[in-house]
């Protein structure tokens, strides 16, 4: 009499598909860089950043009140602990505002990949303009 072919041999059969899936497994976890310090979210907080101004205008005739922010922000730890300030980039974007007038905009953030902003503190700045020296 012959076995059906699912039973033949199913111990040899199950610890194949096991170990296969144990070596995709392996090689999935090593080549998507997995491991336990990049799946957790890590939050820093940076201080006196300066606001940068974005205008199609000449943007010397103005300035925030304050210009500096602190920014918090999160992501992988193995990023975070590569983040520097400088990769950070806090700015009004003034285009299309009326720079002869005082104005409240709102402060954005330019963050790299896999990086989120929290907080940003203050939200909205003051945008004065600036009166040319005689």
């Amino acid at each position: 009499m012959i076995r059906p072919w699912h039973t033949t041999d199913f111990w040899w059969k199950f610890f194949s598909v096991v170990f296969a899936a144990a070596i995709w497994l392996v090689v999935y976890k090593s080549h998507t860089g997995f491991s336990p310090t990049t799946s957790s979210v890590v939050p820093i907080t940076y201080h006196d950043l300066p606001i940068n101004l974005l205008s199609t205008n000449a943007v010397q005739s103005v300035r925030t009140v304050p210009d500096l922010v602190s920014v918090t922000v999160e992501g992988p730890a193995n990023i975070m602990d590569k983040l520097q300030s400088d990769q950070l980039r806090a700015f009004v974007d003034l285009t299309g505002a009326d720079l002869t007038k005082e104005s409240q905009q709102t402060v954005r953030l330019s963050v790299p990949l896999q990086v989120t902003p929290v907080r940003i503190e203050p939200v909205d700045v003051t945008v004065l303009p600036v009166s040319p020296k005689p």
